[in-house]
């Protein structure tokens, strides 16, 4: 509309009214202008930060170094040695700033995405309510078939227990991962992260 807007008043409105107008429109373009161009003078300029990191830098996953450097090298190590497009289960947690860094930082999929789920596949069929409380319930359980059950009912392949698994989830449900071998074998632990690879039947 505003592009046909331009055209009929560029072909219909008298000489001194369409000056006038075009100067307001020009007006209206460079303020709009001002924001990306002053936003990214601020990014790159070391002057705009984050939660006091990220300054100067435009890597979106410089972050995670810094908050916890346990998952940075577990993320770089899932980059490096996954192949395909496993399913790997993590936190999610809406609260947290920091919560699905693992799908976000490595492409793979997982179970339930964040509150950014509710935005954009509200209305879609799936139940995140019930992917949410799922997802508590393998974290949590201490009874390893239901943990089983809903890993295979969402096809995981990993589960991912770091930092902030071990502070919202219970513990006692963190220990069936290590405590049966037979069903999670132990891929990789380094700086408090553990990754499992789920065994399916």
């Amino acid at each position: 509309s505003a592009t046909y807007a331009v055209y009929y008043v560029a072909r219909n409105v008298g000489k001194t009214a369409r000056g006038v107008w075009f100067a307001a429109l020009a007006v209206l373009v460079l303020a709009c202008l001002v924001h990306p161009v002053a936003s990214t003078v601020s990014m790159v300029g070391g002057r705009q930060d984050f939660w006091g990191i990220n300054r100067g830098t435009l890597d979106g996953a410089a972050y995670i170094q810094e908050v916890d450097g346990g998952d940075y090298a577990a993320i770089k190590w899932i980059n490096e040695q996954l192949e395909g497009a496993p399913v790997i289960l993590e936190a999610n947690e809406v609260t947290s700033r920091f919560s699905v860094r693992v799908s976000t930082f490595t492409g793979l999929p997982t179970v339930i995405g964040g509150w950014v789920e509710t935005m954009w596949r509200h209305g879609s069929g799936v139940d995140l309510g019930q992917r949410t409380r799922d997802v508590e319930e393998i974290y949590n359980t201490s009874d390893n078939g239901r943990a089983l059950e809903l890993l295979s009912t969402y096809d995981v392949d990993y589960v991912y227990v770091g930092a902030l698994e071990k502070e919202i989830y219970q513990s006692d449900g963190l220990a069936k991962f290590a405590s049966n071998p037979d069903w999670y074998e132990l891929v990789y632990e380094s700086k408090g992260v553990s990754i499992f690879e789920v065994r399916h039947e």
